[in-house]
């Protein structure tokens, strides 16, 4: 048989490439795009009208359908998804009208179908995540309208999150149809949009109720701080509820103050969560704080996000997770080189400590003080005070974990095993026999047991664990006890026994073969006091001989005491102001003399020491004041280079140590920390006691 060909007319041809390529581009997970036509783009039954906005048939803007796989399910989408591509700016409204594809109604009937508009955002971590707003919008015969400007929604973003920051294109723009309920207090400041699920879950009135009350409670409560919200145009502010990788951002454009929050609608999973929403609020809220003080080009990422921190702390009682993956950025130095959110993480306790130490007020005043045109070097140091004056007290703290989460004991053991480099190393003591001992110490050399070089920060510092084998330790003489000593820096030493941390007084490891028998472990922390770049520090363990205490008898001419810590209760000193005219004063002791003894914070006054000896172990030590008077003797004992002070008269308490050792121009010296208080804590003052005085004399 015999076939005729047929012609194919080129309509027919051009139809059918047009098929193949769209099931080509479909089977490809391709999306249909369209650009401007006189003024608009239509696509998939949508249409986008640009209005009086300068849109020419030539521009490359598109209107896109994205394709959404089954895990990236959108809560409450009830429309095709689009993407909108602009190459011009309109600043004029546009008007979108976009089928319905679900008409099914949500459970909740105060939910209403708007637009919603994501912008999608790639944060520091590379994670990304799309963060939709939602507008009101008009439904007639299942098709949805609204109007908008875009460069209103199109502008660059920053997210404040977990995560860092993020800035995403200004030019692409998510939009569809979503069932959105929204609740608002008459007056209040804030409006709680979230998409429904009509097929999962959803969250109830009283839920958006209840976060409605603790957004209000946290808005009062940085007001009560002192805080102003002076560069905010307008309220209420928009908090949505949505699926997010992360619990919450606060996200803003080009007016830090203006933005909204985001939250992860698990924080509603099973009912309200205030547990751990009311803490989230607090960092997310203080965001928008900060920007009224300072903007985007003139913030400091790491101090908002440890000042964020904190705040959220403060509301949880404990600290947030996301300071452990990053805590050990912290030796690095209080104040980092690297101005990043994960910095600000890791040093959430250096802002418990000073908010302890000077009150929280000095967050608010490095803010203010930014806020007028000061950098933040300026700000820090004016409302922190420089930190050569604190930040070994600071890392003290860290270590003992009295800020922050360490525990001592666990940071020994993780450094004798060679974990934990950012935080510090590990030393294993040598002892040499005891005729090397006697030898070394008879030509007046120090016997070293061993040594470590330190690399540390500005104002940063490294921690260093003593450890000794059983071998080494049974070569040890029972009281002799080894001394550690760095030049330069600021060292402290801990003695660890379970959850018990003492600090030696002088680096001398008092009791060390006894102690370390009864499972006690060292740990020595070196705090750099250098101010730019890094530096090295020599860490030593010597046997380090020390005087006797006929030798320590004498007068120390130029003796010295620092006021490094003052404080009066404020109580006390409102009490004492109240009765300052009363003449049955039976404290004996009135408002202007407690505001001289908190003047006396910083200062150091010369006062010559005396010390006698009282018994074969004890002494005395006076101070002779600028009058030439001779103060009360303060009783000590004196155990292995050790003054030690523990005591009391008239409601007043004295304790502290001060090391004994000889100076390098044949004399002794004496040097250390004591702490007077009184009034049961109501006053305290900590001092630190220093002098010399040449061998032989009395």
């Amino acid at each position: 048989m015999k076939i005729k060909k047929r012609i194919i007319p080129s309509q027919i041809i051009l139809i059918l490439v047009a098929v193949m390529l769209m099931l080509a581009l479909s089977a490809c997970g391709g999306n249909a795009s369209a650009g401007v036509k006189d003024g608009a783009i239509e696509i998939a039954d949508a249409k986008l009208v640009f209005g009086e906005n300068q849109v020419p048939d030539s521009s490359k803007s598109t209107l896109t359908v994205i394709k959404l796989d089954e895990t990236e399910k959108l809560d409450g989408l009830s429309s095709a998804l689009f993407e909108l591509y602009l190459d011009v700016t309109c600043d004029q409204p546009v008007t979108l009208n976009i089928p319905l594809t679900k008409t099914e109604t949500p459970e909740d009937d105060t939910a209403k179908p708007m637009l919603g508009m994501g912008t999608e955002i790639t944060l520091a971590d590379g994670s990304s995540n799309t963060l939709y707003t939602y507008i009101p919008a008009e439904v007639a015969d299942n098709v949805v309208t609204a109007s908008f400007i875009p460069a209103q929604y199109l502008e660059q973003m920053s997210v404040n999150g977990a995560s860092g920051a993020a800035k995403p294109s200004k030019e692409r723009l998510r939009l569809g149809v979503f069932w959105c309920s929204t609740t608002l207090t008459d007056g209040g400041h804030f409006l709680v949009n979230f998409p429904a699920q009509a097929w999962t879950t959803f969250i109830d009135y009283n839920d958006r109720r209840l976060l409605l009350d603790d957004l209000e409670a946290v808005y009062n409560d940085y007001l009560a701080k002192g805080y102003a919200y002076a560069k905010r145009s307008e309220w209420p502010m928009t908090v949505n509820i949505q699926s997010l990788d992360a619990m919450g951002y606060y996200s803003y454009g080009w007016d830090t103050a203006g933005g909204k929050i985001s939250l992860n609608r698990t924080l509603f999973e099973g009912g309200y969560q205030a547990g751990s929403v009311k803490p989230l609020l607090a960092h997310e809220f203080f965001h928008f704080v900060q920007g009224n003080y300072v903007g985007s080009s003139g913030d400091l990422l790491w101090f908002d996000e440890a000042t964020a921190t904190y705040f959220e702390g403060q509301a949880a009682g404990s600290i947030p997770n996301i300071v452990a993956e990053y805590k050990e950025k912290i030796f690095s130095g209080v104040f980092p080189g690297d101005n990043s959110a994960a910095n600000g993480y890791a040093r959430m306790p250096l802002i418990k400590f000073l908010a302890n130490r000077l009150g929280e007020a000095f967050i608010l005043n490095a803010y203010t003080i930014a806020e007028s045109g000061a950098d933040w070097e300026s700000a820090l140091l004016s409302s922190a005070g420089p930190p050569a004056g604190w930040a070994a007290d600071f890392y003290g703290a860290l270590v003992k974990g009295d800020v922050g989460d360490y525990s001592p004991h666990m940071l020994h053991s993780n450094l004798a095993k060679g974990s934990l480099a950012e935080v510090g190393t590990t030393l294993a003591l040598n002892i040499p026999p005891a005729d090397e001992v006697a030898a070394m110490l008879e030509k007046g050399e120090n016997p070293l047991l061993g040594s470590t070089t330190l690399t540390i920060g500005s104002y940063g510092a490294q921690l260093v664990a003593l450890t000794i084998d059983e071998g080494n330790l049974a070569r040890l003489t029972e009281g002799t006890d080894p001394t550690v000593s760095v030049e330069g820096g600021d060292l402290q030493v801990f003695a660890v026994r379970g959850k018990t941390v003492t600090e030696l007084s002088g680096g001398a490891l008092k009791d060390f073969k006894k102690s370390t028998g009864d499972k006690t472990v060292f740990l020595a922390l070196v705090t750099g006091l250098h101010d730019s770049g890094k530096q090295d520090y020599t860490l030593k363990v010597e046997f380090v001989p020390y005087p006797t205490l006929d030798e320590l008898v004498g007068r120390y001419e130029d003796g010295t005491m620092f006021f490094s810590k003052v404080y009066v209760a404020e109580e006390l000193l409102q009490e004492e102001a109240a009765s300052s005219g009363d003449d049955d004063d039976e404290l004996g002791c009135d408002i202007d003399i407690y505001r001289a003894i908190l003047a006396m914070e910083g200062q150091t006054r010369e006062y010559p020491l005396v010390i006698a000896k009282t018994g074969e172990d004890r002494g005395t030590l006076t101070f002779i004041d600028e009058d030439g008077e001779v103060t009360d003797p303060l009783p000590f004992t004196y155990v292995n280079g050790q003054l030690i002070f523990d005591y009391s008269a008239e409601g007043a308490h004295l304790t502290g140590y001060l090391s004994a050792s000889y100076g390098t121009n044949k004399d002794v010296v004496i040097d250390g920390d004591l702490n007077m208080s009184a009034g049961g804590g109501d006053v305290s003052i900590d001092l630190h006691i220093n002098g010399s005085k040449p061998l032989g004399t009395v």
